[in-house]
């Protein structure tokens, strides 16, 4: 809560600027109540046991903010200092704030915190809707989009959405600028998961070990508005998880059933640009190891509301000697904040995954951008360039005409790091006769066409798909996995006179996940892609092995795999072969790619 304070100086300052008065010798001190509570964030903390569902965590940082977290003594230094005379402070509740003033020095001070929270007073509406619908329905408002270039959809595309949805999930949070929210819902199924092995004199015992699963959603946004007002960057983030079917009951042959879940997961991460009042798909993802072959999407929608919601963030205050004095809210740019996705596949227990959607980052370069800024708008030595402790807010002061230069600049910028880009990835499998024959004879740049039409005509020859969007040079992901529980051995415990077995649980995973980190190319026409990318599927049914009386799983898993960076002609679709995981599949796996800038 203390950086708050580096921020609130900055616009008390500017409040001093425009409602400073002459304090006259013969005004007394007086003393007066004010409402401190729009200071308190309202955010509390997480219990440890809805961080995450079965230990992967989004964001799981705890989160503890509160009004008696409120620096008193820092902000009653501030008050004081604008009032620029002799002020005392009782501090009644952490809610209220007594201060002994004099007429003028009230007159600042009401201003001064009337300005702030009407600052704070903005806020956006954030809805989101995860749902399951037919690929074809999708592929055809995402045809339509494509002709006119649109990141969004319109109302009428999105009721057409809903209403084709085979299920959905809706979200919604009304959160400050620059605030994080989290909403989470979750079921707990108790379950059989293992049995410890006992040993006595002459047998054997096996007592049930109970565990516990939680199936739900977790989603987690924070918007930033743009300095013009009309755009909200959100970073967002989801988990989504379900158990698919009944809990099998495994006879393990020695003892009792150990029941095993299978489970369907959905995790996504990015950040995207949001029009006010306008509806954005951030990713879609659509798996053959799945029933049913159908897309989950996720849809976003953000409203700027609040007292102050059409007023914009820069806020300008002429000073006496004919110098401006401006606050621009950077947060906006998406050059200061960094959105964190890990890759499923990099874990050796897939159950221990993490998504999170990171707050601004620290690492901003403030000397570099300085310089940049500096030699954009011609600033000499002595104008004034500094950011606040957060880094969120930059504070200039310098004459009219340059002033007007560094709007231009920061707008630009903000243009600039505001690209996003989209990124469409598609696992499929062809024959080998089929591409010797009628693919590979034709020159490279029609290949991706043609394999294209070749899993159009026939749909089980595609594995996986996925489309995610974000910000150029930011780290986004998605993934869709099939998590299965499996008994993969059984381990002898050998006593004196009798032995006993001892079930090795593992869960092992099938799906299809993608990473990128996009740069485009400086001419615009060419993307590059920092790609890691997997897909993985079993050879079902699993085989079940017995072995002196106790039974087991021997799985095998089929994976493709490509970490590379790749530059692609934007909005042209491209390819890659892999050979396939077998000699005897006699088939070739391509991973197609195409890469769009918004």
């Amino acid at each position: 809560m203390k950086h708050i304070y580096a921020i609130m100086a900055v616009f008390f300052s500017a409040v001093l600027m425009a409602n400073s008065a002459p304090v006259f010798a013969q005004e007394v001190q007086e003393a007066r109540l004010y409402d401190i509570s729009f200071l308190d964030k309202h955010e509390r903390p997480h219990e440890a046991g809805l961080i995450g569902l079965n230990n992967r965590n989004l964001a799981a940082e705890a989160v503890s903010v509160s009004s008696s977290d409120i620096d008193m003594e820092a902000l009653f230094n501030i008050l004081g200092s604008l009032a620029k005379e002799e002020v005392s402070f009782n501090n009644m509740s952490g809610m209220e704030l007594e201060i002994t003033a004099t007429p003028s020095g009230h007159k600042i001070i009401a201003g001064a915190l009337a300005n702030f929270k009407a600052i704070m007073s903005k806020r956006i509406e954030v809805s989101a809707w995860l749902m399951c619908v037919d690929s074809g329905v999708l592929e055809a408002i995402k045809a339509e989009n494509a002709k006119l270039n649109a990141m969004v959809i319109n109302d009428k595309q999105l009721d057409t959405l809903k209403s084709a949805g085979k299920w959905a999930e809706e979200f919604e949070l009304v959160l400050n600028d620059c605030q994080r929210g989290i909403t989470y819902s979750s079921r707990q199924v108790s379950f059989t998961g293992d049995y410890d092995a006992q040993l006595t004199q002459g047998s054997s015992a096996y007592s049930p070990v109970i565990e516990k699963y939680y199936e739900g959603v977790r989603l987690q946004a924070v918007p930033f508005v743009a300095l013009s007002g009309g755009m909200i960057r959100l970073d967002i983030g989801l988990l989504h998880s379900n158990l698919i079917g009944e809990l099998e009951k495994f006879k393990t042959g020695y003892c009792g059933d150990i029941e095993l879940p299978e489970e369907d997961e959905l995790a996504m991460a990015t950040s995207i640009m949001v029009p006010d009042g306008c509806t954005v798909i951030a990713g879609t993802v659509e798996s053959s190891v799945h029933a049913g072959r159908d897309t989950v999407i996720l849809l976003a929608h953000c409203r700027i509301t609040g007292d102050n919601a059409k007023a914009k963030r820069i806020m300008s205050i002429a000073e006496a000697d004919g110098s401006i004095f401006s606050v621009y809210n950077t947060s906006a740019l998406s050059a200061f904040i960094a959105t964190a996705y890990s890759f499923p596949f990099e874990y050796t227990e897939l159950n221990d995954k993490a998504v999170s959607c990171v707050p601004p980052s620290a690492d901003f370069e403030t000397g570099m951008f300085f310089d940049k800024l500096r030699l954009a708008v011609d600033a000499d030595s002595e104008d004034s360039l500094s950011t606040d402790s957060t880094r969120n807010f930059l504070v200039c002061s310098t004459n009219k005409a340059r002033m007007a230069r560094i709007d231009s600049f920061m707008k630009e910028q903000e243009m600039i790091s505001g690209r996003m880009v989209s990124v469409e990835a598609m696992y499929c499998r062809l024959p080998q006769q089929l591409y010797n024959d009628t693919i590979a004879p034709v020159e490279r740049g029609k290949r991706a066409g043609l394999i294209m039409d070749a899993v159009s005509k026939n749909p089980e020859l595609k594995l996986a798909s996925c489309s995610i969007q974000g910000f150029n040079k930011h780290v986004f992901g998605i993934h869709r996995l099939d998590n299965k529980r499996i008994v993969s051995d059984n381990d002898v415990i050998v006593g004196p006179n009798n032995f006993a077995y001892d079930s090795v649980i593992e869960t092992v995973a099938q799906g299809v996940a993608l990473q990128v980190f996009p740069s485009i190319i400086e001419d615009g026409k060419r993307t590059g892609l920092d790609l890691d990318t997997a897909f993985r599927r079993f050879d079902k049914p699993m085989r079940v092995c017995e072995v002196n009386g106790s039974r087991y799983y021997q799985p095998a898993i089929s994976e493709y795999k490509l970490d590379t960076r790749v530059v692609l002609e934007n909005n042209v679709w491209d390819y890659m072969v892999m050979p396939s995981a077998s000699v005897k599949d006699r088939e070739y796996v391509f991973l197609l790619l195409k890469a769009s800038v918004k």
